[in-house]
């Protein structure tokens, strides 16, 4: 797949809690220093799981970096799934 200008080459699934804060501002230090784009998905409740991989279906992300919460970690098999379905590769930190 190419990339088109303007579409991020990752995506971080992230929430408001501070830990996940850190997590992300680090993920977004290490993309830029490498060059690339990341588009940030903040979710702050599990129903909003769907609308967000929707965005990231729409922005067409490469792959997808879920960054550790105790929310997440509740829905790690619906997270999974999502991922599956749209055939995105993830790595979820724990």
């Amino acid at each position: 797949m190419r990339l088109q200008a303007g579409q991020p080459e990752g995506a971080v699934l992230s929430t408001p809690a501070p830990t996940a804060q850190l997590g992300l501002r680090e993920t977004e230090v290490a993309a830029h220093s490498l060059g690339r784009s990341l588009s940030v998905q903040q979710v702050q409740d599990p129903n909003d799981l769907e609308s967000a991989f929707s965005s990231l279906g729409k922005e067409r992300a490469q792959a997808l970096i879920v960054l550790a919460d105790f929310r997440f970690d509740q829905h790690l098999k619906r997270l999974v799934g999502l991922a599956a379905e749209r055939r995105l590769p993830a790595t979820y930190v724990s």
